[in-house]
């Protein structure tokens, strides 16, 4: 469970929404039993394939399949060297639900 709560918040940091959004409080509880990230377009466009991937990785809710800490700190998208410029969100709105009227 820890892997998932790690992946709900690198994502929210990475695109500045909630991966898990719905229109009524059964949708969203849903969420919990069955995670579904979605990386929208164009929030996601800009990001690293490796952080996608990272996220995808982190968010089971199998403890046979949840990589361990050391599993996690050695993912690429962490290992990796190379410094990019990263996009300035605020450029872009976030999406809305129902829930946030």
């Amino acid at each position: 469970m820890l892997s998932l709560c790690t992946a709900i918040i690198t994502y929210a940091l990475l695109c500045s929404y909630l991966s898990f959004r719905a229109d009524n409080t059964n949708a969203l509880a849903q969420h919990n039993v069955d995670p579904k990230i979605e990386f929208e377009s164009p929030y996601w466009n800009p990001i690293f394939d490796h952080a996608k991937s990272f996220i995808r990785h982190l968010a089971t809710l199998y403890p046979l399949y949840c990589p361990t800490i050391q599993e996690a700190f050695r993912d690429p998208w962490l290992t990796t060297t190379t410094m990019v410029p990263f996009p300035c969100r605020r450029c872009l709105p976030r999406p809305q639900t129902k829930l946030d009227s």
